[in-house]
């Protein structure tokens, strides 16, 4: 009886040591996080719809990005595919800038359910690197160089339309923004993807 009480009391003691490191862990990362020492993602949704995971997607490239950067334009598309490509089963990528009637228009051809619509609301790239800076140097004065260093940042909105009645599913903002710690590696795609990543998987049934 002895022996199990002792049993018993390391079982607990251990329970709430892992439950005490976990809360200091997350504890340390909220304050990491809110002194924007490290990478952060908001996603925020207007609806909580759930999809089959054999549902097919049409990525549309949107008109308005294509025309005023489409660098952009295409990574922001590359990161769609492969953010939907990791939770659902067919996905197919237009291959014209178009509008969302458009869109839905070429998903109906294309036999897709569902349609990814995008728009970037920001997508700043900032110097974070050393090969940046010295790069820069190159073309920018200093003063130049010294208001472009700093915290990259992107925000992109996904209305997802449904294509046989082209009703909207949801509506999705998601928002990353690098941290002072994670700075060297970070670009407005690299901090981006995590967030597409988590919002599609929390699409999926």
């Amino acid at each position: 009886m002895i022996k199990q009480s002792i049993s018993f009391a390391a079982l607990a003691f251990a329970l709430v040591s892992c439950s005490s490191m976990n809360s200091a862990w997350q504890e340390s990362r909220q304050l990491f996080e809110a002194s924007q020492l490290l990478t952060t993602t908001a996603i925020r949704r207007e609806t909580r719809w759930v999809i089959p995971a054999h549902a097919s997607f049409y990525i549309a490239r949107s008109q308005h990005i294509s025309s005023v950067n489409p660098a952009h334009a295409n990574a922001l598309t590359e990161l769609l595919e492969t953010a939907v490509s990791n939770s659902f089963s067919g996905v197919r990528i237009g291959l014209f800038p178009e509008s969302p009637d458009y869109a839905l228009r070429s998903a109906q051809r294309a036999g897709s359910n569902y349609v990814v619509y995008p728009r970037l609301l920001a997508w700043d790239d900032r110097l974070g690197t050393w090969t940046e800076i010295l790069t820069s140097l190159r073309q920018d004065s200093n003063e130049e160089i010294v208001a472009k260093v700093g915290l990259d940042h992107a925000l992109v909105q996904l209305i997802i339309l449904d294509t046989m009645s082209g009703k909207q599913v949801d509506i999705a903002r998601i928002e990353s923004g690098s941290g002072w710690l994670s700075l060297y590696d970070d670009e407005p795609a690299t901090i981006l993807l995590p967030g597409l990543l988590e919002y599609f998987d929390s699409l999926r049934v």
